[in-house]
This record gives C-alpha cells, structure tokens and sequence, in this order.
C-alpha cells in the first residue's frame, strides 16, 4: 500500500499544472465546459493555426448525399485521389433539393401515384363495359354508399356541367371507416386516386373536370372486401360567401364517452375553476350540418377541407358549448351551440351488472351502444371479464376513463359508488360479461426460524 501512495504521488508531482487543472470532457464536441480560470495552454489552437499534418481529411464518399457533409464550405474535398470518384459519376444532389420536391417523385404527396394502387393501370382499361350501369351522381347531392366488398357497390357515373375544379370527398357515416376512390375517364383512362386527404382517414380529390364528358368514380374502404357506410359528394369548388351550422337531429357528446381530454377551467361567470372538458374537433364535426352559400348564389354541403372549426370548453354543469365554424379562404364564418349530455344522465338506466353473475350483450362496433352500471357492495379488487374478446372499459360517475383493455380487466373500486362499464368490437355476433370479486387478503403472518 504504502508503495502504491508513494507511486500516485510521484506521478502526480511530475505532470504539469495545466494537465490537473484542465477537466476531462467525455464528449469534447458537446461538453459544456465547467465555470473557472483555465491555463493558457489548455484551449486547442484555432483551426487556422493547426499543423498542416494535424488537419482532417474529408471523405467525399462518406458524404455523396449532402446529409452529413460540413457546412463551411462544401465546395472542395480533400486532395486524396482515392476519394475523388476517377470517371464523370454526377454526386447526388443535396438532400434539401428533395424537399422542395424537385427530385422527389412530383405527386406522390397527393397520393395520387404513390405506392398503393391508387396509381392505378399504366393502360385504359374497359370501364364502360364494367360500370355502365353505375348510378349517376348529381352535383351537391350527399349519396349514401353502403358498400359491401364489391367493386359494383361503391362505384358510381357522374357528368360536370361546366369545365371546372371539382372536389370528390367522403364523410363517414355516424363510424368510423377508412374511404379510398379511384377516379377513371369515359375511355378507361386512370384520372386520380386517394386515400386519407380528407377528415379522419376520408378520402378527398380536388381536380379538373371536363364538361359533358362522363367520369366513373370508385368508392370502396381501404381494405377492398371490408363492408361499410360513408356520405359521397361531388361539389364544384366556389367562392364560399357565407356558412351556415346546425346540430344533427338529436345528437349530442357526452364527456368521457366522446373523445376529448378533461381539465380544469376557469368559470368567469362563478369566478372559480371548474371540471371542464375539450372535445375532439373531430367527433364534434361528426354531429353538425355545415352548409356553405358559393358566389353564384347557390347553396350545398361543402367539404370539411374548406372549412375548420373551434370550440370552447365545456364546463361541468353546463348544457352546451359553443362551437364555431370558419372558411378558410374567406370571411365567412357561423356558430352553433352543441348539446351536452352528461354521463350519468345517458348510461343512468344501463343494466345493473351482479359479481358472480354473467350478462350478456350483443356485438357492437359503436363505443357507447353496450353499457352496464356496477355498484360494488365491498372495497374491493374487481375483474371485468368477456367472453368473446371484446374490448372493456370502465369509467367513474362523472365519465372519466378508469381502465381499459381487450377480453379483461382488474380494477380496485369503492364500495357504494357507481361505476359504468362498456363493451365493444368483439370477435362473436354477442358475448357475456362477467364481473368477479378478488379475495382479499385480511391477514398475513410470517415466521423465521
């Protein structure tokens, strides 16, 4: 030991100042260097000053792209005849020149050519032959689709009265359901195609269409054999003078069950903070009626691409919150104020489930269709269990989301209180639900011997 002390000293004593007094950096490139005096000597001379042997060669294969190359010049490499490429070989152009799309494939952003059959045959295919009696769309017209895995049943004619922009868009049906349209001339010829340009995974188009000529216009879900139900407009693209909103024919949002965050918001009226809640913009346009006044006087849907929405809080206790809805290339702009259904007020009727006992329920796709009421007689651990796999949930009197999860769930509750329990997209047509009770454990002893 004492030679090992003897030995740390010696070497201590025989360093320089400046190479105690300097700290070591893990990272020299990104350390924040400590506050305090520093030896004259410590800081590294500036690149101008270096040795010319001391200087770094560049690579020009490391940075052919331009991704990672340095940024103070870029103009000359290296003089290392290896790294230079001997023949013409064109380096590729800078990374940044992608992004204002001049290399990068010219429609891929409106997903007209990008890789999924949106792209449609490189040849005109017999489209009269296959859709001649295809239903004929009219302008402004909102068509029910109720679309059944067949090509036959989304696929519909449609006639332009003027040479001009038209926008093709679907809206989903009260679910949610993801839209896809390919659209193709009267010789066969691929026209566009799109995917999610629209609201929440809808399909939308904005092209030119020719008078008098007859365009066929595929709507189907992404999944070509899925089944489902969606709106289909064809609306030519005009001047927006004025917006008028409404609420759908008894349609309301109730906190927790329709999506949303809860919060804490300041009642001005009251003057104190309040249990509030913030709607998703989304499930507050599934449930209004927006019609826009165009330039010539006439009136129709307009897509939701046209317009945005802002709503304010709604603040518990209330019965509505106010939403308003605003073109976006002009001033015209309307307000309406959204029914408010609380959560105990809505499931307040919902079967009573019993622990120990099986309920059962039909298959629902819509959250909300399925709901029970559970009041636990014990503090407790409870499991919520389904018999067809089948997505449960439970949530607290006021709607708050306590705990979810596919076919079961464990869950401490209160004794007396009202929990709602919900059930959705099982695997069956229905199931049953069973609620069972953990056995506490009232007392454990341990003995060492």
């Amino acid at each position: 030991m004492k030679k090992f002390l003897c030995l740390l000293l010696a070497t201590a004593l025989a360093l320089p100042l400046g190479a105690i007094a300097a700290p070591v950096f893990a990272d020299p490139y990104n350390a924040v260097a400590p506050e305090g005096d520093y030896p004259d000597d410590y800081l590294p001379a500036a690149p101008s000053d270096l040795p010319e042997d001391h200087k770094k060669s560049v690579d020009i294969d490391a940075y052919a792209d331009d991704t990672t190359a340095p940024d103070e010049d870029d103009t000359t490499v290296a003089d290392d005849d290896e790294a230079v490429p001997d023949d013409d070989t064109t380096v590729a152009e800078p990374a940044d020149t992608w992004w204002d799309d001049t290399t990068a494939p010219d429609t891929w952003w409106d997903d007209t050519t990008a890789p999924w059959d949106t792209e449609g045959p490189s040849e005109p295919i017999d489209i009269v032959g296959l859709y001649s009696d295809a239903p004929i769309l009219s302008e402004r017209e909102r068509t029910y689709v109720e679309y059944r895995g067949t090509a036959a049943s989304g696929a519909f004619r449609f006639v332009p009265s003027a040479t001009r922009n038209y926008e093709i868009y679907s809206e989903n049906a009260g679910k949610h359901y993801d839209t896809y349209v390919t659209v193709y001339d009267e010789d066969g010829n691929y026209v566009a195609g799109d995917d999610d340009n629209g609201n929440e995974n809808n399909f939308y188009l904005n092209i030119e269409l020719e008078e008098g000529k007859t365009y066929f216009i595929l709507s189907r879900g992404y999944s070509a054999n899925s089944s489902g139900d969606f709106y289909l407009c064809v609306c030519p693209i005009l001047d927006i003078v004025s917006l008028s909103v409404s609420v759908k024919d008894d349609a309301a949002l109730t906190p927790g069950l329709t999506s949303g965050d809860w919060d804490w918001c300041w009642d001005e009226e009251n003057e104190t903070e309040v249990h509030c809640y913030w709607f998703n913009d989304y499930a507050v346009f599934q449930i209004l009626e927006v019609t826009a006044t165009f330039e010539d006087g006439t009136s129709g849907p307009v897509s939701s691409n046209r317009f945005g929405l802002e709503s304010s809080a709604w603040l518990d206790g209330e019965v509505e919150f106010e939403v308003r809805v605003y073109a976006y290339d002009s001033d015209a702009q309307a307000t309406v104020g959204v029914p408010v259904t609380a959560f105990a007020d809505r499931f307040g009727d919902a079967p009573l489930l019993t622990a120990g006992e099986a309920a059962s329920y039909p298959r629902a796709d819509t959250w909300g269709d399925v709901a029970f009421r559970f009041v636990p007689d014990v503090d407790s651990d409870y499991y919520f269990s389904t018999s067809n796999y089948a997505y449960v949930a439970i949530y607290s009197e006021d709607g708050e989301h306590l705990a979810g999860s596919d076919y079961r769930v464990r869950l401490s509750l209160e004794a007396g209180k009202t929990y709602y329990v919900m059930t959705a997209y099982g695997e069956d047509d229905d199931g049953a639900l069973t609620v069972t009770r953990t056995n506490p454990i009232t007392a454990l002893s341990l003995s060492l011997t």
